[in-house]
């Protein structure tokens, strides 16, 4: 019992820890996070409601799919979109959870936490769209439609869109500590 107190208390925000304040650019990411959340929850639902066929649960290099599930897996799909956009949101106001290898220094400390969030918002697009671009592969590759492919390539660039933004964040925080 005293490990769960233990967990609770660290996730907990102190006293002295204040969230990053949110205007303008920065709040119309958060808006369009929430946003890809909804789309996300809305389309699995309506997925796994009109699927009467296998769902395609996974890819091989081709956009072949290998491994068949059933309607369920859209829920999962989902789900998991949903619960690591959402992570990614929340994380977004605390840049405590934000865990970039750069070391903060008191001076630019404030400017780092705020670009750090920035960074986090931006990610947080890019993995509500990386979930929808997957809901939306099964669904085509389900029914067969000739979109897929572009799906697919969609699917990649957010991927790659994700790794450029973990290293870019890296890099801009570290530099905006040396100032």
């Amino acid at each position: 019992m005293s490990f769960i107190r233990f967990k609770l208390h660290f996730l907990q925000r102190s006293s002295s820890e204040k969230s990053v304040a949110v205007e303008g650019i920065d709040r119309m990411m958060e808006v369009g996070g929430i946003f890809l959340i909804l789309l996300i929850a809305l389309l699995s639902i309506a997925f796994f409601g009109d699927s009467d066929r296998p769902v395609p649960v996974h890819f091989d290099a081709g956009l072949h799919a290998d491994a068949w599930g059933d309607s369920f897996s859209y829920l999962v799909f989902g789900g998991f979109g949903v619960l690591i956009t959402l992570l990614c949101l929340w994380a977004s106001r605390y840049p405590r959870f934000i865990n970039l290898p750069v070391v903060m220094h008191p001076e630019t400390e404030q400017m780092q936490n705020f670009m750090k969030c920035r960074y986090a918002r931006v990610l947080t697009l890019l993995i509500g769209l990386m979930f929808l671009s997957l809901l939306l592969l099964c669904r085509a590759m389900q029914l067969e439609k000739a979109w897929a492919g572009v799906v697919s390539v969609c699917f990649d660039l957010f991927l790659l869109g994700i790794l450029v933004i973990v290293v870019v964040a890296s890099i801009h925080v570290q530099r905006l500590g040396r100032r």
